[in-house]
């Protein structure tokens, strides 16, 4: 760097970014030398310059008379034509953070050069005063070209009003590409003064400008929407509407006129649905649920009667938009309509509100209404949540008709809705055989141990196979929910032992039993296993096989050395050999070659034998040495017996 020491410029530069305001600047020889280099950088140049200035900048946005001197310095460099590009690009970019409308008359002599011009109309653009504005409304007479078109792109994004008026006459005595340029800085203008400019350029442009004029009136009418000017927005999008202009700008004037007239706009709606143009009737379906207030959902509740059924559907929909609750008791009424599709528009729209009062003909719907009606309000039904929705289905469970009380228990199990215990326990013990398995079906769901005793009672009563299975599966829903114990199987356990019973519910009080898989079940698998009909006593004693833990392994044992059935034998030696060979046992070794000692005195055919001896082949211990000697004298296994023992002999 010239004159200045690279270091000495990054000390100041960390000085200024530490404390901007406690430090004194550097004298102007210092300011001289580095703003003069700055004249001369280029991309990828002297990066300590660059930080200095900044550094500089930051003080001078906290002091006046520090950005004084600062702005004034970063002007010399726009204004001295050998700056480079990238040095009047860096000096705008601090520029921007000072200007004010002080720098006006700086940038207004910078406008009309090419080399600073789009650095001027960007600050003015900054800058929100008026003599900005005016500074480019003057240089408007005396640029052409591309500089010319800049400061037409500029005056539209400041959006300030008074520039309309001499857009507009720009737009009628340029060329095409003027014309194009000052209709969309038009557009950019919110309020009646572009609206009125634009308003004579669509009718008295050439033709070929007309619609790109129309283009940027509608544009200018969603701004003044956007910036809250109702009243031009709405005599703007109603002068869409006039039946010369093409449908689908009557369609964009429908909408913002909707939009514009906010709470008022039903009346327009109506009249757009009661018209025959499908595309204004589709812009008034689709706008009817976003017009904001409790006021516009009343007018269309006076509106509804009157209106046929196609346009019954569109504001039943747009309840549902709208989800104001004041719209509930024209929906209900709805649901009850002779006329299958309202009936239908009325259950979506009435699934799409979370309160109570819509749950009734909802419910309804799903019990008596056409296969699609049912359809939809079971949708419905799995999807309303609130709070107060639960209170509201017990209630419908205590309804006298059938079909209620049976959708609202469907719906209680669906939900899980715990409070409904007492009421589905009074349907599960007395009421029509459908609705009574639907609740111990959902007491499944909700129920907990509480309820297990009269499960097992209902479970014990007079049903088909299927009905049993399904209350079989809400019993050991609960049981697997309860505390882990007695409190899960005693019930069941009791049940088995009952020996009037069916030989068929017996077998399903094991298969709970086997489905729950607590410990405490064991008792009553093991004598069930030793003392009923061969079917039962075999999916006990199949259940105790597969036990998770080896708890049943003494049962399998004992069973294995005596039962006289050759299949619960096989299952019980199976059993009782897969439990020897679990790692996760924790019975130490002595004890597991015990067991295995006991399994090869009862193992019978080869296979049996084989199992006892890969078992023990896995055990390195002498102990099994001696088991294994026990099968060489077998000729059934003597081979398998000594690869065995050799193997394990040398792994000793």
């Amino acid at each position: 760097m010239r004159g200045l020491a690279a270091g000495a410029l990054t000390i100041l530069a960390t000085i200024f970014a530490v404390d901007s305001s406690a430090q004194d600047p550097p004298d102007s020889a210092e300011l001289d030398r580095a703003f003069a280099d700055l004249a001369e950088y280029d991309t990828g140049g002297d990066q300590d310059t660059i930080d200095f200035v900044r550094a500089y900048v930051d003080r001078a946005t906290a002091r006046y008379k520090i950005r004084v001197d600062a702005e004034a310095r970063l002007l010399g460099v726009l204004q001295t034509r050998q700056s480079s590009a990238a040095a009047k690009r860096f000096a705008a970019d601090q520029l921007y953070r000072l200007c004010d409308e002080d720098t006006v008359p700086a940038f207004h002599d910078l406008l009309l050069r090419k080399d600073t011009t789009d650095i001027a109309r960007k600050g003015l653009e900054r800058i929100d005063h008026p003599k900005a504005e005016q500074a480019l409304l003057d240089a408007l007479d005396r640029a052409a070209g591309a500089m010319l078109l800049g400061i037409i792109e500029s005056l539209g994004n400041k959006g300030d009003p008074a520039g309309a008026q001499v857009l507009s006459r720009t737009a009628r005595g340029g060329n095409a590409e003027i014309c194009l340029a000052a209709l969309s800085a038009l557009a950019k203008i919110p309020g009646p003064e572009a609206m009125d400019a634009l308003e004579w350029c669509r009718f008295n442009l050439t033709p070929r400008m007309r619609p790109h004029a129309t283009d940027a009136y509608i544009k200018s009418g969603w701004l003044s929407l956007e910036e809250g000017d109702y009243q031009t927005a709405i005599y703007l999008f109603d002068s869409l509407l006039i039946d010369i202009e093409a449908i689908e700008i009557r369609a964009q004037g429908l909408r913002g006129l909707i939009r514009a007239e906010r709470d008022q706009a039903v009346p327009t709606i109506i009249e757009a649905l009661s018209g025959n143009e499908p595309a204004l009737r589709a812009v008034a379906a689709e706008e009817a649920g976003k017009v904001p207030g409790r006021a516009a959902t009343e007018a269309f509740i006076r509106h509804y009667p009157d209106l046929g059924p196609e346009n019954q559907i569109i504001v039943l929909r747009a309840f549902a938009q709208r989800g104001d609750d004041a719209a509930l008791p024209t929906i209900v009424l709805a649901t009850r309509s002779r006329l299958p599709e309202i009936r239908l528009a009325a259950i979506e729209s009435a699934g799409a509100f979370n309160h109570p009062d819509v749950l009734q003909p909802i419910l309804k719907a799903a019990a008596s209404g056409t296969e699609e009606e049912q359809g939809i309000a079971r949708e419905a039904l799995a999807r309303l949540d609130a709070p107060r929705m639960n209170d509201a289905l017990v209630k419908a469970g205590m309804s006298a008709d059938n079909g209620i009380r049976y959708e609202a228990v469907k719906a209680m199990a669906a939900r899980k809705t715990r409070n409904a215990i007492p009421v589905l326990l009074r349907i599960a013990e007395r009421d029509v055989k459908e609705i009574r398995i639907e609740a111990l079906k959902a007491l499944g769901i909700v129920g907990t141990h509480h309820e297990l005793p009269f499960m097992v009672e209902m479970f014990l009563d007079a049903w088909t196979g299927e009905n049993r299975q399904s209350i079989a599966h809400a019993i050991v829903a609960i049981a697997r929910k309860s505390p882990a114990g007695k409190i899960r199987t005693a019930d069941v356990s009791s049940a088995l032992k009952k020996s009037s019973l069916p030989d068929s519910v017996h077998l399903m009080l094991v298969q709970i039993l086997g489905d729950i898989q607590d410990d405490s079940a064991l008792p009553a698998l093991e004598a069930h296993a030793r003392t009923r009909s061969p079917e039962s006593s075999t999916a006990a004693l199949e259940i105790l096989a597969n036990w998770p833990n080896d708890q049943p392994i003494d049962t399998l044992q004992r069973i294995a050395s005596a039962a006289k059935d050759d299949r619960q034998r096989a299952i019980a030696f199976d059993g009782f050999v897969h439990m020897i060979q679990r790692p996760e046992s924790g019975r130490g070794v002595d004890r597991t070659l015990k067991y295995y000692q006991q399994a090869a005195k009862i193992a019978a055919t080869p296979d049996e034998k084989r199992a006892v001896i890969k078992g023990l082949s896995q055990i390195k211990h002498s102990g099994s040495l001696k088991i294994l000697e026990t099968f060489l004298s077998d000729s059934q296994v003597a081979d398998d017996a000594a690869r065995a023992k050799e193997a394990l002999s040398q792994s000793l």
